[in-house]
């Protein structure tokens, strides 16, 4: 049993913890970009409200490990060449993270 203040204090870490992995800027987006297979092999980046959605040339270069583990993505669904890498909430900064990195601009 916890009490309110313990809870409390346990989850404002966990959620502190989620928002400064999906703020590390660049070196995120290269773990992200690198575990997708580099940037080569992206051919589009959008994203709906809970997931990052790429188009890929080789979908089968994704590392679905590293994604999950190492940038804090809660899923990864793989459908021909369409990959979406689910972030929550936190996934336009994600996503402006991605196309910084790559150079492109977000089409918001």
């Amino acid at each position: 049993m916890y009490t309110k203040k313990e809870y409390n204090e346990s989850k404002g870490k966990s959620s502190k913890k989620q928002t400064a992995s999906a703020k590390e800027g660049p070196g995120l987006a290269a773990v992200i970009v690198s575990a997708l297979g580099g940037a080569d092999n992206i051919n589009t980046v959008t994203n709906c409200y809970t997931r990052l959605r790429l188009t890929l040339k080789k979908p089968e270069l994704v590392n679905e490990a590293v994604l999950k583990n190492e940038t804090g993505a809660s899923g990864v669904i793989i459908k021909d060449h369409n990959v979406h890498v689910v972030y929550g909430l936190q996934v336009s900064s994600v996503r402006q993270a991605v196309d910084k990195y790559l150079g492109r601009e977000s089409e918001e």
